[in-house]
Protein backbone atom coordinates (compact mmCIF):
# COMPACT_ATOMS: atom_id res chain seq x y z
CA UNK A 1 0.00 0.00 0.00
CA UNK A 2 1.28 2.97 -1.09
CA UNK A 3 2.10 5.39 1.69
CA UNK A 4 0.48 8.85 1.35
CA UNK A 5 2.54 11.75 2.55
CA UNK A 6 0.43 14.57 3.41
CA UNK A 7 2.74 17.39 4.83
CA UNK A 8 3.19 17.84 1.22
CA UNK A 9 -0.59 18.71 0.64
CA UNK A 10 -1.63 22.43 1.18
CA UNK A 11 -4.75 23.46 0.63
CA UNK A 12 -3.71 25.77 -2.52
CA UNK A 13 -2.71 22.14 -3.82
CA UNK A 14 -6.51 20.74 -3.43
CA UNK A 15 -7.32 24.62 -5.26
CA UNK A 16 -5.78 23.77 -7.56
CA UNK A 17 -6.69 19.97 -8.18
CA UNK A 18 -10.87 21.19 -8.11
CA UNK A 19 -10.08 24.11 -10.49
CA UNK A 20 -8.45 21.39 -12.85
CA UNK A 21 -10.57 18.95 -12.88
CA UNK A 22 -13.47 21.70 -13.26
CA UNK A 23 -12.02 23.16 -16.17
CA UNK A 24 -10.12 19.88 -17.67
CA UNK A 25 -7.91 22.46 -19.14
CA UNK A 26 -4.67 23.23 -17.11
CA UNK A 27 -4.32 26.73 -19.03
CA UNK A 28 -8.05 27.72 -18.07
CA UNK A 29 -7.69 26.40 -14.26
CA UNK A 30 -4.45 28.48 -14.02
CA UNK A 31 -6.16 31.49 -15.33
CA UNK A 32 -8.97 31.18 -12.67
CA UNK A 33 -6.54 30.95 -10.22
CA UNK A 34 -4.09 33.76 -11.15
CA UNK A 35 -1.57 31.51 -11.28
CA UNK A 36 0.75 30.49 -14.63
CA UNK A 37 0.44 26.97 -16.34
CA UNK A 38 3.48 25.75 -15.34
CA UNK A 39 2.93 26.48 -11.66
CA UNK A 40 -0.13 24.81 -11.70
CA UNK A 41 0.77 21.66 -13.53
CA UNK A 42 4.01 21.23 -11.13
CA UNK A 43 1.70 21.20 -7.68
CA UNK A 44 -1.23 18.33 -9.64
CA UNK A 45 1.90 16.45 -10.66
CA UNK A 46 3.37 17.03 -6.97
CA UNK A 47 0.36 15.52 -5.51
CA UNK A 48 -0.04 12.84 -8.01
CA UNK A 49 3.24 11.99 -6.24
CA UNK A 50 2.55 12.62 -2.63
CA UNK A 51 -0.56 10.57 -2.97
CA UNK A 52 0.30 7.63 -5.26
CA UNK A 53 -3.04 8.79 -8.16
CA UNK A 54 -3.18 9.31 -11.36
CA UNK A 55 -5.63 11.74 -11.26
CA UNK A 56 -5.36 12.89 -14.88
CA UNK A 57 -4.75 11.43 -18.24
CA UNK A 58 -2.79 13.55 -20.59
CA UNK A 59 -3.09 13.97 -24.08
CA UNK A 60 -2.16 16.53 -27.03
CA UNK A 61 -5.99 18.34 -26.50
CA UNK A 62 -5.58 18.43 -22.64
CA UNK A 63 -6.47 16.32 -19.60
CA UNK A 64 -9.12 14.17 -18.68
CA UNK A 65 -10.02 12.82 -14.90
CA UNK A 66 -9.51 9.26 -14.28
CA UNK A 67 -11.63 7.18 -12.40
CA UNK A 68 -9.33 8.08 -9.30
CA UNK A 69 -9.64 11.66 -10.11
CA UNK A 70 -13.38 11.89 -10.54
CA UNK A 71 -13.76 10.51 -7.33
CA UNK A 72 -11.25 12.35 -5.27
CA UNK A 73 -12.91 15.50 -6.70
CA UNK A 74 -16.84 14.49 -5.67
CA UNK A 75 -15.07 14.09 -1.88
CA UNK A 76 -13.20 17.30 -1.86
CA UNK A 77 -15.80 19.24 -4.03
CA UNK A 78 -17.08 21.22 -0.76
CA UNK A 79 -13.78 21.55 0.71
CA UNK A 80 -12.99 25.15 0.05
CA UNK A 81 -16.59 26.60 1.63
CA UNK A 82 -15.80 23.94 4.88
CA UNK A 83 -12.46 25.66 5.34
CA UNK A 84 -14.23 28.94 4.73
CA UNK A 85 -16.91 28.71 6.96
CA UNK A 86 -14.44 26.80 9.94
CA UNK A 87 -12.41 30.25 9.92
CA UNK A 88 -15.52 32.18 9.52
CA UNK A 89 -17.50 30.08 12.51
CA UNK A 90 -14.08 30.75 14.53
CA UNK A 91 -14.10 34.36 13.96
CA UNK A 92 -17.68 35.09 14.88
CA UNK A 93 -16.93 33.08 17.67
CA UNK A 94 -14.36 35.66 18.97
CA UNK A 95 -16.12 38.56 17.63
CA UNK A 96 -18.89 37.61 19.73
CA UNK A 97 -21.59 36.36 16.94
CA UNK A 98 -24.05 33.90 18.31
CA UNK A 99 -25.50 32.74 14.52
CA UNK A 100 -24.73 33.27 11.28
CA UNK A 101 -27.20 32.98 8.06
CA UNK A 102 -26.12 32.71 4.78
CA UNK A 103 -28.10 33.85 2.07
CA UNK A 104 -28.18 33.77 -1.81
CA UNK A 105 -29.38 35.65 -4.13
CA UNK A 106 -30.14 36.24 -7.91
CA UNK A 107 -28.82 39.45 -9.83
CA UNK A 108 -31.93 41.91 -9.91
CA UNK A 109 -32.89 45.86 -10.50
CA UNK A 110 -34.99 46.38 -7.47
CA UNK A 111 -34.37 44.81 -4.09
CA UNK A 112 -37.21 45.45 -2.51
CA UNK A 113 -36.30 43.47 0.30
CA UNK A 114 -33.40 44.93 1.20
CA UNK A 115 -34.85 47.40 3.70
CA UNK A 116 -36.31 44.56 5.61
CA UNK A 117 -32.92 42.90 5.71
CA UNK A 118 -31.48 45.98 7.27
CA UNK A 119 -34.29 45.95 9.89
CA UNK A 120 -33.60 42.43 10.27
CA UNK A 121 -30.22 42.76 10.92
CA UNK A 122 -30.65 45.76 13.06
CA UNK A 123 -32.72 43.72 15.20
CA UNK A 124 -30.75 41.03 15.47
CA UNK A 125 -26.81 41.86 15.67
CA UNK A 126 -26.00 38.78 17.46
CA UNK A 127 -26.89 36.71 13.59
CA UNK A 128 -24.08 37.87 11.13
CA UNK A 129 -25.65 37.50 7.79
CA UNK A 130 -23.74 36.55 4.75
CA UNK A 131 -25.33 37.36 1.33
CA UNK A 132 -24.08 37.02 -1.84
CA UNK A 133 -25.07 37.21 -5.48
CA UNK A 134 -25.12 34.80 -8.13
CA UNK A 135 -26.17 33.47 -11.58
CA UNK A 136 -29.24 31.45 -11.88
CA UNK A 137 -27.16 27.92 -12.25
CA UNK A 138 -24.54 28.59 -9.51
CA UNK A 139 -27.21 29.57 -7.12
CA UNK A 140 -29.05 26.88 -7.54
CA UNK A 141 -26.53 24.50 -6.80
CA UNK A 142 -25.00 26.07 -3.82
CA UNK A 143 -28.32 25.96 -2.38
CA UNK A 144 -28.73 22.23 -3.21
CA UNK A 145 -25.50 21.47 -1.91
CA UNK A 146 -26.20 23.07 1.74
CA UNK A 147 -23.66 26.33 1.27
CA UNK A 148 -26.67 28.61 1.56
CA UNK A 149 -29.51 28.52 4.04
CA UNK A 150 -31.63 30.34 2.12
CA UNK A 151 -31.98 31.96 -1.28
CA UNK A 152 -34.24 34.41 -2.73
CA UNK A 153 -34.68 34.02 -6.52
CA UNK A 154 -37.65 33.74 -9.44
CA UNK A 155 -40.75 32.06 -8.42
CA UNK A 156 -40.75 30.04 -11.68
CA UNK A 157 -37.07 28.41 -10.56
CA UNK A 158 -38.55 28.09 -6.93
CA UNK A 159 -41.79 26.35 -9.06
CA UNK A 160 -39.08 23.85 -10.54
CA UNK A 161 -37.40 23.16 -6.62
CA UNK A 162 -38.86 19.38 -5.54
CA UNK A 163 -41.88 20.41 -2.83
CA UNK A 164 -40.84 17.46 -0.89
CA UNK A 165 -37.36 19.26 0.29
CA UNK A 166 -38.16 22.76 0.27
CA UNK A 167 -40.39 25.25 1.70
CA UNK A 168 -40.79 28.46 0.02
CA UNK A 169 -42.21 32.18 0.51
CA UNK A 170 -43.62 34.54 -2.26
CA UNK A 171 -42.63 37.99 -1.92
CA UNK A 172 -44.09 39.62 -4.49
CA UNK A 173 -45.44 38.99 -7.69
CA UNK A 174 -46.51 41.26 -10.82
CA UNK A 175 -47.16 40.43 -14.57
CA UNK A 176 -44.17 39.15 -16.63
CA UNK A 177 -42.33 42.05 -18.41
CA UNK A 178 -41.17 42.36 -22.21
CA UNK A 179 -37.32 43.84 -22.31
CA UNK A 180 -37.22 45.26 -25.67
CA UNK A 181 -34.88 48.26 -27.67
CA UNK A 182 -37.04 51.15 -28.31
CA UNK A 183 -36.75 50.37 -31.60
CA UNK A 184 -39.09 47.25 -31.31
CA UNK A 185 -42.11 47.93 -32.64
CA UNK A 186 -43.88 46.83 -29.08
CA UNK A 187 -42.04 49.51 -27.33
CA UNK A 188 -44.59 52.34 -28.02
CA UNK A 189 -47.36 49.69 -26.01
CA UNK A 190 -48.58 50.08 -22.38
CA UNK A 191 -49.40 46.72 -22.40
CA UNK A 192 -48.37 43.29 -24.83
CA UNK A 193 -50.41 40.40 -25.67
CA UNK A 194 -48.54 37.14 -25.12
CA UNK A 195 -49.61 35.81 -28.90
CA UNK A 196 -47.93 39.36 -29.33
CA UNK A 197 -44.74 37.46 -29.41
CA UNK A 198 -45.64 34.93 -31.55
CA UNK A 199 -43.43 36.83 -34.56
CA UNK A 200 -41.03 38.18 -32.23
CA UNK A 201 -37.28 37.11 -31.99
CA UNK A 202 -36.72 35.93 -28.24
CA UNK A 203 -34.06 35.63 -25.86
CA UNK A 204 -33.63 32.50 -24.01
CA UNK A 205 -31.53 31.40 -20.92
CA UNK A 206 -29.90 27.87 -21.26
CA UNK A 207 -32.15 25.41 -19.98
CA UNK A 208 -29.19 23.79 -17.93
CA UNK A 209 -28.44 27.29 -16.06
CA UNK A 210 -32.18 28.17 -15.13
CA UNK A 211 -35.05 25.01 -16.22
CA UNK A 212 -37.52 27.17 -14.38
CA UNK A 213 -37.30 29.91 -16.65
CA UNK A 214 -37.26 27.52 -19.51
CA UNK A 215 -40.43 25.40 -17.91
CA UNK A 216 -42.33 28.25 -17.47
CA UNK A 217 -42.08 30.01 -21.22
CA UNK A 218 -42.34 26.51 -22.68
CA UNK A 219 -45.57 26.71 -20.84
CA UNK A 220 -47.31 29.69 -21.52
CA UNK A 221 -46.01 29.81 -24.99
CA UNK A 222 -47.86 26.66 -25.40
CA UNK A 223 -51.10 27.38 -23.89
CA UNK A 224 -51.41 29.88 -26.90
CA UNK A 225 -50.45 27.99 -29.39
CA UNK A 226 -46.88 28.46 -30.73
CA UNK A 227 -43.22 27.61 -29.73
CA UNK A 228 -41.12 30.88 -29.69
CA UNK A 229 -38.05 31.77 -32.13
CA UNK A 230 -35.22 31.97 -30.36
CA UNK A 231 -32.47 34.68 -31.37
CA UNK A 232 -29.62 34.06 -28.79
CA UNK A 233 -29.01 31.55 -25.49
CA UNK A 234 -27.02 32.78 -22.23
CA UNK A 235 -26.75 32.01 -19.02
CA UNK A 236 -29.12 34.35 -17.49
CA UNK A 237 -31.00 37.53 -18.50
CA UNK A 238 -28.14 39.68 -17.44
CA UNK A 239 -25.82 38.53 -19.85
CA UNK A 240 -28.55 39.00 -22.73
CA UNK A 241 -28.69 43.43 -22.59
CA UNK A 242 -26.32 44.03 -25.16
CA UNK A 243 -28.71 41.88 -27.58
CA UNK A 244 -31.37 43.47 -25.86
CA UNK A 245 -29.53 47.17 -26.94
CA UNK A 246 -28.98 46.27 -30.31
CA UNK A 247 -32.16 45.33 -30.91
CA UNK A 248 -31.41 41.24 -31.54
CA UNK A 249 -34.96 40.25 -29.81
CA UNK A 250 -36.99 40.44 -26.84
CA UNK A 251 -36.49 39.36 -23.18
CA UNK A 252 -39.32 37.75 -21.24
CA UNK A 253 -38.49 38.39 -17.29
CA UNK A 254 -39.90 39.59 -14.16
CA UNK A 255 -40.62 43.02 -13.90
CA UNK A 256 -38.30 43.33 -10.91
CA UNK A 257 -34.81 42.58 -13.39
CA UNK A 258 -34.76 46.38 -14.65
CA UNK A 259 -37.09 47.80 -12.69
CA UNK A 260 -34.46 50.68 -11.88
CA UNK A 261 -32.70 50.01 -15.13
CA UNK A 262 -31.71 53.81 -16.13
CA UNK A 263 -30.17 53.15 -19.51
CA UNK A 264 -32.84 55.10 -22.23
CA UNK A 265 -32.75 52.97 -25.09
CA UNK A 266 -34.83 49.87 -23.54
CA UNK A 267 -37.96 49.80 -22.13
CA UNK A 268 -40.40 47.04 -20.35
CA UNK A 269 -43.86 46.31 -21.47
CA UNK A 270 -46.23 44.17 -19.17
CA UNK A 271 -47.80 40.98 -20.67
CA UNK A 272 -50.90 40.58 -19.59
CA UNK A 273 -52.75 37.68 -18.35
CA UNK A 274 -49.07 36.34 -16.87
CA UNK A 275 -47.05 36.30 -13.13
CA UNK A 276 -43.88 36.35 -11.91
CA UNK A 277 -42.28 37.67 -9.28
CA UNK A 278 -39.58 37.32 -6.31
CA UNK A 279 -39.63 34.63 -3.31
CA UNK A 280 -37.03 32.92 -0.90
CA UNK A 281 -36.90 29.48 -0.66
CA UNK A 282 -35.23 27.43 2.20
CA UNK A 283 -34.44 23.37 2.60
CA UNK A 284 -36.93 21.50 5.09
CA UNK A 285 -34.59 19.98 7.02
CA UNK A 286 -32.84 23.54 7.94
CA UNK A 287 -33.34 24.15 11.88
CA UNK A 288 -30.66 27.15 11.90
CA UNK A 289 -32.93 28.78 14.18
CA UNK A 290 -31.56 32.16 12.53
CA UNK A 291 -33.14 31.11 9.39
CA UNK A 292 -36.32 30.39 11.55
CA UNK A 293 -36.26 33.75 12.85
CA UNK A 294 -35.80 35.61 9.57
CA UNK A 295 -38.81 33.35 7.70
CA UNK A 296 -40.77 34.73 11.15
CA UNK A 297 -39.25 38.59 10.12
CA UNK A 298 -40.45 38.17 6.33
CA UNK A 299 -43.60 37.49 6.97
CA UNK A 300 -44.66 39.91 9.16
CA UNK A 301 -42.70 42.17 7.54
CA UNK A 302 -44.01 45.39 5.21
CA UNK A 303 -43.39 43.52 2.28
CA UNK A 304 -46.52 43.41 0.60
CA UNK A 305 -48.26 40.53 -1.12
CA UNK A 306 -46.05 37.86 0.91
CA UNK A 307 -48.23 34.42 0.94
CA UNK A 308 -46.80 30.78 1.93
Amino acid sequence: MHHIDVSGISLQDIQIFLAAAEHENFTRAAQSLYLSQSFLSKRVMALEKATGLYLFVRDKRGVTLTDAGRLLQEKLKNINEDVFRAFQQARDLQAGVEQSLRIGMIRLGDYFFLDTIMKFRNRNPQIALRAEQFMFKELRDKFVDGDLDLIFTTTYEIDYLPKTHYNSLILQEAPLVAVMSRENPLAGKKSIQVSDLENQLLLMVHAQDSPGFVKMLDDLFGQHGFVPRVSYYAQDGSSQLLNVLMNEGVLVVTKYFLWNHADPRICQVPIESTSGGIGIAWRKTNKNPALEKFIRHLTYSDISGVKL
